[in-house]
């Protein structure tokens, strides 16, 4: 006992009541301390044998089963740690203050029990790690143990002191009996539950998930509590990421409650229970679905404020703890107690010091898991929001899409643009909602502080705070505005993309570009305003703590009896600072509400819109309907006194009493002049339109569907895919389909056979080519009916000829007895048909078999018989895989250059849409060097100047303010003369500064805005420039999705985020700044000790940047796939209806945002685990800084008004220096929008400038002169065109013919330059075209492209854009391509609404469109690339008449697949193998019974 009271407990002769205590007292004290320091030794023994002795040794998991109340008994334990923190440092503080010689016993068991609570806890972890709930006994004898020992302990402290809660060790051991028996229930209930298996099931369901999800690698959520609060899990992304570039794959998969699939459900079902009543409510969806997470999140938002309010508070103890040190006031006393009392304790500056370290850790702890809670849910409405809107936009109807009020443009808007909102609006809500909680709270404790002044003071608030609403308000009206001119920029850029070749063939490119920078304008324009608001905001919100804080100390030092000093300004300037990121933060939450508000609105219409009836039981009106009956076994389906409009609302149908049937196993062919609704009763078939009246029956066994849309739609996957289109793979009905297709040659040519990718739209296809694929997709279907709209008329005539024999009527209806639609102009093949509509001004004229129509109609009959006599008479059964002559010889070669082809060249070969770029490492210099050039590079030095200044200023205002204050330390021995005259230097000076800072703040801000909005038009305007320049095969390679990308996802970036990143960045570099340079004047010591701490920040920096910065460009990467197939999915939605593939369309969007979100998911994640740990270092950064502050005050006399100064700047950084690393992410991140758009200004463009600018009226013969030219699509493939010499003279009217893939359209080209022409030249009335300006030469030519293209505006701009032809002669156009009458029969003629690609004209009036177009331009070279392919015979006749005398003093270059379109021309270009095979008069080559020409017209029937 003499050892235990001589070394533990400390030498005493027992001679006062106290030292008895004491005696008596360390006996228990030592018995705790034996207990406890055996626990540590026995738990560590039991975990190192069962950890290296058993098969535990061999188990490694990354998830642990999470037992009972896990994260309870984590928060008690942690609440017990920081209560024998507390202890330890009471029993040092009772040991330095109340005796000459050490008292171990005061200290030592508090220390031991401080390591057997973390050795608990990590026994408890190694419990759920192995799942031996078992071990837990051991913890139940401690928890016990450990009751029993504080209750003892208790007992003899109440005994000797009373039940006196002032005495601090008293409050201690309550709290920590109380700790112990909480963990003593939890054990018990642990072992109920997981060892007895008493009224419950053990959890297994980790192992359970691991099974399932064997890449599953983000374990967040399947970790202990600590783990997830310091985001220890996703530790291994940057150990990996900062030994080599991340790869998506490395990442693994998504959990599944992560997936879009359960977030779409999980939307789903919220958005139907909300809108039960028929009216839309998205807020109530919102609330339904995410209300309850972010009701936690921001409940731990406000406990991490709460924790954020106790350093400011606690810098006044700690200044005047420095005080009494500085002015020697700590005179000691006679204590009235043996321990430290609660006041006494909390009143030393070294355990205030502690207080804040552990607060600002809580505080940072709270915060960054709260705010995981509110971004994941922003991920998952943005998820949920995009999968919501493909679904709608799957459902929508044709009329919807083709409106002025909706387009693809607008709905990839709402994918990208208003998703984002809404889940940035989601991530950052806890910061909208705790902002007034902070202000009011700050106030009060201010007034605590101030008194009356810190009210007086704070009412400038009152006039702030309507401002800013103000401001909000206007805000939301400006940014709605931004985001409709947005849409229509996108909507005008997707437009001008589906269109680039013909504006490229017509030399409209500036036009077009003109345009959409005209939009652009706007937007800036609009942007700009929007700037100016967030100026007002910036400055109202830095200002009005500045001004509260002058106003403040004024008023106090003018009315409050009590001086200004260190104690109270430093408190207050602590508040005041931690008002100043509240109202901060204010602009940007303000400014996510607005544009969630906004978006929430455009949603709102959006999924208000008018939709098809997937389900087909109740369509168009309540009394009408379209289903599923028990009709006829003949019919596969009936229309019965139907009547259909495009527009759900209107009265005007545009079909009208329409009653067919449609036999089954046979052929039944629509036929009708150009617009008289062909493919509308097509349309109405499929039920794209709306039922006005009447009633559309399919037969309830047979009613699956195929359709061939007239333009063809293709995926961007391979050939093969294409043609299965979801179905499985059968070789020998593959290969019949080919066959059937005439694709069996093709796909040899093709550089990887079927495995070949097509590019976006089939850009890589010929037109008949594509259209045989498109057929080749609805054949393999097992589908009941095929319907089929016009495809033959982008076919040769013999590929048509063979393709209607070989795969209608053969292997189609006699084989597979299915049920064929087609529409057609092809009138020869009406002998195969067993019934025949006949269509006229939207109803059906006349129906029937071949018998019926010739006794119902004889002059009908007779129009057609001689037709079909033309056109059939001699015709002959033509096998494609008989050719002969040179086709024959042509292919053959084909084949054998394919088998002598290398593998490796063939590989290459396959793949035609390169890979989206991604650089890794560190973003390069020179991208930040182009950002800056954009601003201009004086501007940024001036921005950065400013900047300096500010930070200059307010670092002057605030040692003002130590000065001031330290001089009212003796105010009292001052007259009331000589404090005037200090307030009036004082008050001066401060006022001084603190306007010069708040004008330095404005400019900065203000510059820093509006130039940097100057920089995201010109970077606009280059990356537009560089897209509308770039030649075609740029697009043929690159998805559109990818493009649009640029323009709509990274310009937004440009235009809204870096700037006000930057800005945040820039605020939080000189505060941080700030802070390191007062705390260095005021004790230079802080540099020694704060430089390691410095070292481990900017290493953390180096390897958190390192990762995230490849994280960042996967989800950029990621992201184009979802834009692509969003863009993809649209353009063909009536095929993807049709085929009834929606389901399968929805799960490859659901594969390309789960893709996307693993990288969101650690892009998240990975901010909230920089942000604890810099907030650690943060920390112990204030740590140093008081520390530092403190011993200086007592070794070298440092003023109290300088500690307080440097610990306040301490503390203000804690949020700083995380913002400065995190800003310096999002900027290095966002800055990846500038390497993308930068990327896409420097690629190659077309030559537009010209060596010489030929004569004002050149060409004026249109001589076509070819010499020995050699064509490719790009520099590196082969030739397509091989030395070919030919001559065309002025005004003849040339055809050209040959197989697909011949060479046809690549000679036409060539003409224009569209290709590289590498070898040889081509001459114009004897002008090298290669010399001339590109513009000039394409606005020279005239061309009417196979694929007709209208543009969204009037029909007056599509038929002259450029503004320089008169409505007489725009008349004459139309008049002269059969469409005036159309045109004059329109609400708005000449200024008719064109809806997106001209939807809302047929196929057909869209080619006599661009051949009034062509007409209108009045050239001498004329092209028609299959002009009237989609046109009615009769048309066709009418047409060729006008063309003959329109065109008579024109060169015109005609191809054609009905070889009756070229024998009135004066010569004949056959091509074969990118070769001239001849080249003579129709007469002269038909006399030649060998001659290419002469197959093709006995081929052909003629």
């Amino acid at each position: 006992m003499g050892i235990i009271q001589s070394v533990f407990c400390g030498t005493t002769n027992a001679t006062t009541s106290i030292d008895k205590h004491v005696e008596t007292e360390c006996i228990v004290y030592f018995v705790e301390a034996f207990i406890h320091a055996f626990f540590i030794v026995l738990m560590s023994i039991v975990l190192v044998l069962l950890g290296y002795a058993t098969n535990l040794r061999y188990y490694q998991a990354t998830t642990i089963t999470l037992y009972p109340r896990h994260s309870l008994k984590w928060m008690i334990n942690i609440a017990i740690f920081i209560v024998l923190l507390c202890g330890v440092g009471e029993g040092v503080l009772t040991d330095l203050t109340r005796n000459t010689t050490t008292h171990p016993h005061l200290y030592v068991p508090q220390s031991l029990a401080l390591v057997s609570a973390v050795m608990s806890l990590v026994y408890y972890h190694h419990m759920e790690y192995w799942d031996r709930p078992q071990l837990s006994w051991l913890l139940l004898v401690y928890w016990i143990t450990s009751t029993v020992i504080e209750l003892l302990i208790l007992n003899r402290l109440i005994q000797h002191t009373g039940f006196d809660v002032n005495i601090l060790r008293l409050d201690i051991i309550i709290l920590r009996t109380l700790g112990y028996l909480g963990c003593l229930v939890l054990e018990l209930n642990l072992l109920r539950k997981q060892v007895f298996q008493c009224c419950s099931v053990r959890n297994r369901h980790i192992n359970d998930h691991k099974k399932k999800k064997k890449q599953l690698r983000y374990t967040y959520n399947s970790t202990n509590i600590m783990s997830r609060v310091t985001f220890w899990s996703v530790n291994w992304v940057y150990i990996l990421g900062y030994k080599k570039p991340i790869e998506i794959i490395d990442l693994g998969c998504l959990p599944e409650n992560f997936e879009c699939k359960y977030q779409h459900k999980r939307f789903q079902k919220a958005y139907k229970e909300s809108n039960t009543s028929g009216r839309i409510s998205l807020w109530r969806t919102y609330v339904k679905a995410y209300g309850r997470s972010v009701f936690i999140s921001t409940v731990y938002k406000l406990i991490s404020d709460t924790f954020g309010f106790i350093p400011p508070l606690a810098v006044g103890g700690v200044v005047a703890y420095s005080s009494r040190l500085y002015y020697n006031d700590d005179i000691s006393e006679e204590y009235s107690t043996y321990y430290v009392t609660v006041s006494e304790y909390f009143s030393n500056g070294f355990v205030l010091l502690g207080v804040i370290f552990i607060t600002t850790i809580l505080k940072s702890m709270t915060l960054q898991y709260g705010g995981n809670i509110s971004v994941m849910e922003g991920v998952h409405i943005r998820t949920a929001l995009q999968s919501a809107i493909y679904d709608k936009a799957l459902r929508l109807t044709s009329s919807t899409l083709s409106s002025e009020t909706m387009s693809i443009g607008q709905i990839t808007n709402h994918m990208s643009v208003d998703c984002i909102a809404l889940q940035w609006f989601i991530m950052m809500q806890f910061f909208i909602l705790t902002i007034p909680y902070q202000v009011i709270v700050i106030l009060l404790l201010l007034y605590m502080e101030l008194g009356i002044a810190a009210l007086i003071g704070s009412s400038v608030f009152l006039i702030v705070t309507p401002l800013q609403y103000k401001i909000s308000d206007n805000m939301s009206r400006l940014q709605r505005k931004v985001l409709a001119i947005s849409d229509e920029r996108l909507k005008k850029s997707n437009e001008m993309l589906q269109g680039i070749k013909l504006l490229k063939l017509c030399g409209w490119e500036a036009l077009f570009f003109a345009t959409i920078e005209t939009v652009r304008a706007r937007e800036i324009k609009q942007m700009m305003l929007v700037g100016v608001h967030i100026i007002i905001t910036t400055f109202s919100s830095n200002a009005t703590p500045i001004f509260v804080t002058l106003i403040s100390f004024v008023v106090y030092s003018t009315l409050s009896p009590t001086p200004l000093t260190p104690e109270i300004t430093f408190a207050s300037l602590a508040l005041f600072n931690q008002l100043v990121v509240p109202l901060l933060q204010l602009p940007n939450m303000l400014g996510y509400f607005v544009n969630g508000i906004a978006s929430t609105k455009r949603l709102k219409i959006f999924f208000s819109s008018d939709e098809i009836d997937l389900s087909g039981m109740y369509y168009g009106r309540p009394d009408t309907h379209i289903g599923y009956r028990d009709i006829e076994p003949e019919q596969d389906e009936k229309v019965t006194g139907a009547s259909f409009s495009w527009e759900g609302e209107s009265e005007t149908p545009t079909l009208h009493n329409i009653t067919t049937e449609i036999p089954k196993g046979g052929l039944t062919m629509i036929i009708g002049l150009v617009g008289s609704g062909k493919s509308s009763l097509i349309s109405a078939i499929l039920g794209e339109m709306t039922i006005l009246c009447g009633k559309v029956e399919f037969n309830r066994k047979t009613n699956s569907v195929s359709y061939v849309p007239q333009k063809p739609w293709l995926q961007n996957a391979t050939l093969r895919n294409n043609i299965l289109f979801g179905s499985s793979f059968d070789y020998a009905r593959y290969q019949r389909v080919l066959q059937a297709c005439s694709l069996l040659l093709d796909i040899e040519i093709l550089p990887g056979g079927d495995m070949t990718e097509i590019g976006e739209k089939g850009i890589n296809l010929s037109g008949g080519q594509k259209q045989r694929v498109s057929l080749s997709r609805a054949l393999y279907s097992k589908t009941d009916i095929l319907i089929l709209d016009d495809p033959l008329s982008a076919l040769d005539v013999h590929v048509g000829s063979h393709l209607m024999e070989d795969g209608i009527i053969d292997f189609l209806i006699q084989q597979e007895k299915r049920t064929v639609v087609l529409v057609t102009h092809q009138l020869q093949y009406l002998k195969y048909a067993s019934k025949v509509i006949v269509v006229d001004k939207g109803t059906i004229a006349i129906q029937g078999n071949l018998t019926a129509i010739q006794q119902h109609d004889p002059t009908l009959y007779s129009e057609w018989e001689g037709v079909m006599k033309m056109l059939s008479e001699s015709e002959v059964e033509s096998d494609i895989e008989k050719n002969t002559g040179d086709e024959r010889d042509y292919l053959k070669k084909q084949v054998s250059q394919k088998h002598n082809m290398s593998k490796t060249d063939k590989i290459c070969g396959e793949k035609l849409i390169e890979k989206e770029e991604r650089e890794t490492g560190s973003m390069s210099v020179t991208v930040f060097l182009a950002y800056a050039n954009a601003i201009k590079y004086p501007i940024v030095c001036l921005i950065l100047a400013l900047f300096a200044t500010q930070g200059t200023l307010l670092i002057l205002t605030n040692f003002w303010l130590s000065d001031w204050s330290e001089a009212g330390v003796n105010a009292d021995n001052q007259t009331e003369k000589e404090q005037d005259e200090i307030l009036s230097y004082y008050l001066t000076g401060y006022s001084s500064l603190t306007m010069s800072y708040v004008m330095a703040t404005l400019l900065a801000t203000s510059c820093h805005i509006i130039f940097s909005l100057f920089a995201a038009k010109r970077l606009h305007i280059a990356l537009l420039r560089n897209i509308v320049n770039a030649p075609m095969r740029f697009f043929d390679t690159t998805p559109t999705g990818r493009i649009l990308n640029r323009l709509s996802a990274d310009t937004q970036v440009i235009d809204q985020k870096i700037w006000l990143t930057m800005n945040s960045f820039m605020n939080s570099f000189l505060q941080v700044v700030s802070a390191l340079v007062v705390n260095s004047i005021v004790t230079p010591i802080f540099i020694a000790f704060v430089t390691p701490v410095l070292i481990v920040y900017i290493f953390l920096q180096r390897y958190y940047i390192t990762t995230s910065r490849e994280i960042q460009r996967l989800d950029s990467i990621t992201r184009s796939p979802v834009f692509a197939h969003y863009s993809e999915s649209l353009g063909g939605l009536s095929t993807i209806r049709a085929y009834r593939k929606e389901s399968a369309f929805k799960r490859r969007l659901l594969r390309t945002v789960d893709f996307n979100n693993v990288a969101q998911l650690y892009l998240h994640t990975g901010n909230r685990w920089l942000g604890i740990r810099l907030e650690f270092l943060a920390a112990v950064i204030i740590l140093i800084s008081g520390l530092s502050g403190l011993v200086s005050s007592v070794a070298t006399g440092l003023e109290p008004s300088l500690v307080g100064l440097s610990l306040t700047y301490a503390i203000s950084i804690s949020g700083y220096m995380t913002w400065i690393i995190r800003n310096a992410v999002d900027i290095e991140m966002q800055m990846n929008a500038v390497e993308r758009v930068k990327h896409y200004t420097n690629i190659e463009v077309e030559q537009y400038n010209g060596i010489c600018n030929p004569p004002k009226d050149w060409p004026d013969r249109g001589d076509i002169n070819i010499e020995n030219i050699s064509v490719r699509y790009a520099t590196g493939l082969e030739p397509v065109l091989q030395d070919i010499s030919i001559h065309f003279r002025a005004g003849n009217k040339i055809g050209i013919c040959g197989r697909t893939g011949s060479g046809k359209s690549s000679l036409t080209l060539a003409l224009f330059r569209i290709i590289d022409t590498f070898k040889g030249r081509i001459l114009i009335d004897g002008v090298d075209i290669s010399h001339v300006p590109l513009l000039r030469l394409r606005r020279q030519i005239s061309i009417i492209p196979q694929d007709p293209v209208l543009f969204s505006g009037t029909i007056r701009f599509n038929m002259d854009p450029e503004e320089k032809r008169s409505d007489e002669e725009i008349w004459n156009a139309l008049s002269a391509a059969q469409l005036k009458d159309i045109v004059l029969k329109l609400a708005g003629q000449l200024d008719s609404h064109v809806s997106d690609g001209g939807e809302n004209f047929s196929v057909g009036q869209r080619q006599l469109f661009c051949l009034a177009r062509s007409f209108l331009r009045n050239a001498k070279i004329v092209i028609m690339d299959e002009a009237t392919a989609s046109i009615d015979i009769k048309t066709d006749t009418i047409i060729s008449h006008v063309i003959s005398s329109s065109f008579q003093d024109t060169t015109v270059l005609t191809i054609a697949h009905r070889m009756s379109t070229i024998l009135d021309s004066n010569y004949v270009l056959v091509l074969s193998d990118g070769k001239v095979v001849e080249y003579d008069t129709p007469q002269n080559l038909l006399q030649r019974d060998d001659s290419a020409f002469s197959c093709l017209i006995r081929e052909s029937g003629l």
